[in-house]
């Protein structure tokens, strides 16, 4: 579709298969109301179909789910997350604006840039935080964490600077996916 455009509007562009299948699409997306003028618009829309299911096809094989991870550190795109349920492969984040990825091994450095929140927090900061990034819809309160806490799930790593405990969020992120896996299933 790219060489098409470029083909019939006389237009010379830097734009290649290498520049990844989202940044070409943004490019011909440009050019889609003059696309939508020409005269032979039926064979266009079945050959845009047609790519568009090879591409679902190769970048959502069976078994493999996308989820959201947030926003990219580098620009404006979304961060996704490419999980296989059939088999252990290398996991990968992927940007859907500009490509960036970052591979499993690099997952620890990349939350701390999205979430700069610190590892070790107090029962109310991370009754919120577990809210924010793990609750799903459900409020994890303050008493919650305490019997967390009362009941031996989650260990006293220091105090702050005010006197109050300080908990790994780590930890506590762990403790509630497991809890809700046995609990919710």
């Amino acid at each position: 579709m790219v060489c098409l455009v470029c083909e019939r509007r006389d237009i010379t562009t830097r734009s290649s298969l290498d520049d990844g299948a989202p940044r070409l699409a943004r490019w011909v997306s440009q050019h889609a109301d003059w696309i939508c003028e020409q005269p032979d618009l039926d064979w266009r829309v079945e050959d845009l179909e047609l790519i568009a299911t090879d591409v679902r096809r190769a970048a959502e094989p069976a078994g493999i789910r996308r989820a959201k991870v947030g926003p990219c550190p580098h620009c404006a795109g979304t961060l996704i997350a490419w999980i296989d349920d059939q088999r252990a492969l290398p996991g990968r984040i992927a940007c859907d604006g500009a490509g960036h990825t970052w591979e499993r091994e690099q997952w620890p450095l990349l939350g701390r840039i999205i979430d700069p929140t610190p590892d070790y927090l107090t029962a109310h900061e991370l009754a919120a935080w577990l809210t924010r990034r793990h609750g799903l819809g459900r409020t994890i309160t303050v008493e919650r964490v305490r019997q967390w806490v009362a009941r031996g799930h989650l260990d006293r790593i220091d105090d702050d600077e005010l006197g109050r405990p300080r908990y790994d969020k780590h930890e506590a992120a762990r403790f509630w996916q497991d809890w809700r896996v046995q609990h919710v299933s």
